[in-house]
């Protein structure tokens, strides 16, 4: 029996005259060495003011 997901997902669009600035982030994150999903998540945790972050922390 297959487990029902917990997490939820998003879809990030770019439309066509985008696209180079999608090949920009591709080649930012890669520099990185990270996922899309991970770098999106790292940049949104690092905008979060600090007592934020401290409490995700704890429950983390």
């Amino acid at each position: 029996m297959r487990t029902l997901p917990t997490g939820k997902n998003i879809t990030v669009h770019f439309t066509e005259d985008e696209l180079c600035l999608l090949e920009a982030f591709d080649q930012l994150r890669k520099s990185e060495y990270s996922t899309r999903s991970g770098w999106i998540k790292n940049k949104i945790f690092k905008a979060l003011p600090s007592k934020v972050q401290d409490n995700m922390a704890i429950f983390s």
